[in-house]
């Protein structure tokens, strides 16, 4: 039998490759399916691997019922969590504690994977969903978990201003600093969106405002390229350098200038960033 495993505990079930998650897309498919490619072995995945020499028919009956128990909600909670059914996922966590599934299999549960690599985790921050995020973290939902994009949940809440979400995040110890390969930390992606409560929390909660990105970039420059001017003006607030450039020799007031934005939104971010430069 084949096990589709990327670490010791995280199995990629595929699903449709229509989803979009550069960093902040939050339009997950209709359900998660898995193709008959990747054959899933979950039984050893919770420990339920029989010896080379013994029959699976051998097993005993509660172990073999609790391991395809295991089998087919593992997949159903990652549909849950995708089609953003609070109840489902509630229903199942909380049989999973009936069923004394036990601690490692409760973890390789709530660390199923899709096909881009997002688990239950990442597929509720991003939407918001705080009930099922609770009852993740409850149930030992790793914070640090990373797509194939290297976005954490924070990273994924913070790009979809999931204010509440980065909240119960960051509580759970999520790494404010942490950059993916899109947006760069948290405060990047949420400034380049312009959600503004979400990036004057991740600030209050010591982010770092001029923190640089791989190309040098800090959150101002993205704010003044995608013309975020309520964000801009919330790092502004906060001290954001106005002169610092990027790895290109560009200013913030630079990236704007020469970005798609209108004129009337360069003009009021010069009028912002020479207000702070004075």
């Amino acid at each position: 039998m084949l096990v589709h495993q990327a670490q010791q505990s995280q199995v990629v079930a595929a699903g449709p490759a229509s989803r979009k998650s550069l960093g902040g897309g939050c339009r997950p498919p209709p359900s998660l399916q898995l193709e008959p490619a990747v054959a899933l072995d979950l039984d050893s995945m919770f420990g339920e691997e029989p010896p080379s020499s013994s029959p699976r028919d051998e097993l005993p009956a509660e172990v073999m019922k609790t391991g395809q128990w295991c089998e087919r909600n593992s997949v159903a909670l990652l549909e849950a969590c995708c089609n953003r059914d609070v109840g489902k996922a509630a229903r199942i966590l909380g049989q999973a504690s009936a069923e004394h599934v036990g601690e490692e299999r409760m973890k390789n549960m709530v660390m199923l994977k899709d096909d881009f690599r997002d688990t239950a985790l990442h597929l509720s921050a991003c939407q918001g969903e705080v009930g099922i995020v609770k009852l993740l973290l409850a149930r030992g939902a790793d914070v640090h978990a990373q797509n194939n994009l290297g976005s954490t949940p924070l990273n994924r809440a913070a790009v979809a201003g999931r204010t509440e979400v980065v909240e119960l995040l960051l509580d759970a110890g999520a790494n404010l600093e942490h950059q993916d390969d899109i947006s760069g930390t948290s405060l990047h992606g949420a400034a380049r969106r312009n959600h503004c409560s979400t990036v004057r929390l991740l600030l209050n909660r010591g982010a770092s405002v001029d923190a640089a990105d791989g190309v040098g970039n800090r959150p101002l420059h993205l704010a003044s390229a995608e013309g975020a001017i309520s964000a801009l003006g919330v790092l502004v607030n906060h001290y954001a350098d106005p002169q610092v450039k990027n790895i290109r020799g560009q200013t913030p007031l630079d990236v704007a200038q020469a970005s798609w934005i209108g004129n009337s939104c360069k003009k009021k971010i010069a009028r912002l960033l020479s207000t702070e430069s004075t």
